[in-house]
């Protein structure tokens, strides 16, 4: 039982090691990326029309034909960038980095989707082209992806020490088992070939049989 429990106690510190992550210098680069995104808000989408009156739906973005594609870049980006990039800077919460991860993935694969109807609508329908903001925002999804990559797919030293001091306790545990059972097998084996043992079996058998034919 004591084996079970420091087992459940090395696996709950190893799952504690792994909630957060060790940034490092990644920290300050998701903190550079976050404060630029959110600058860039404020830069021409499109035009004269900013970015935040994209996402924030104001009437001046359909002026410039704003295409759906467009808008849901704007809003992953910013769900991934502009929140849950810099929720990863201040907690350095590996769920969070999770998260963020995942959605700045999405949010690169729009930006190809929203770059192209961009142009297209510039070309066809003579609408204002790709202004400084896009550019900007795609830069910095791009950043954070690559920073993400390099933390939420390694190992912190504390998880690795963690880990290592429960399979270190495992490789014991199965050591000492393993030493049990062989003691355990070479007692049975020993009361077997006991002459003594042997022959009280015998007089007990024999004194079965005979209370049988009684």
């Amino acid at each position: 039982m004591d084996n079970m429990d420091s087992s459940d106690a090395l696996r709950r510190a190893e799952q504690r090691a792994g909630a957060t992550l060790a940034l490092g210098g990644v920290r300050i680069a998701l903190a550079v990326i976050w404060l630029v995104f959110v600058l860039s808000l404020l830069l021409p989408h499109s035009g004269s029309v900013a970015s935040w009156q994209v996402l924030g739906f104001q009437p001046a973005a359909q002026e410039v034909l704003i295409k759906i594609p467009e808008i849901v870049f704007l809003l992953l980006a910013t769900a991934a960038v502009g929140v849950f990039g810099g929720l990863v800077a201040l907690t350095q919460r590996t769920v969070l980095a999770n998260v963020a991860f995942l959605l700045t993935g999405m949010a690169l694969f729009s930006s190809l989707l929203g770059l192209w109807m961009r142009l297209q609508s510039a070309e066809v329908q003579g609408t204002p082209g790709i202004g400084a903001a896009l550019y900007v925002q795609v830069a910095m999804v791009i950043a954070q992806l690559v920073c993400l990559s390099l933390v939420v797919f390694a190992r912190s030293p504390e998880q690795l020490n963690a880990q290592r001091i429960r399979l270190e306790a495992a490789r014991k545990l199965d050591t000492v088992g393993l030493a049990q059972q062989e003691a355990s097998s070479e007692a049975i084996a020993m009361q077997e070939e006991n002459p003594l043992l042997i022959d009280d079996r015998r007089a007990r058998a024999k004194l079965r049989h005979q209370d049988g034919t009684a």
